[in-house]
């Protein structure tokens, strides 16, 4: 979304691939996971996500968007089937102040 002289109504539409992988964590904020760390469990999907809000002259940005994202097949490093056909759904209600710096 870019800032645009009058305010309105805008849409959000999104499509896109994901790839999610569970693991072991080494507790440093900067690099959370190890370079050499293996997945203990790992799967892709696709994803979906709509927006809608309404950007105010005042820099008010109320939006609402619905994400929903399915995963095929999540296995073990081993090739074990942990899950399959898993579907998420989130919803985010965001209220925000922008402005200039």
């Amino acid at each position: 979304m870019y800032a645009r002289d009058r305010g309105g109504p805008f849409l959000e539409l999104g499509a896109g691939f994901s790839n999610y992988s569970l693991v072991q964590g080494t507790g440093d904020p900067i690099e959370p996971v190890a370079k050499t760390a293996n997945a203990f469990v790992g799967g892709g999907g696709v994803g979906l996500k709509l927006g809608v809000g309404w950007e105010f002259r005042s820099d008010f940005t109320p939006r609402i968007t619905y994400s929903l994202g399915r995963e095929e097949t999540l296995e073990t490093a081993g090739g074990t089937t942990v899950a399959r056909g898993w579907t998420h759904h989130v919803l985010l209600l965001e209220l925000a102040i922008r402005g200039m710096l």
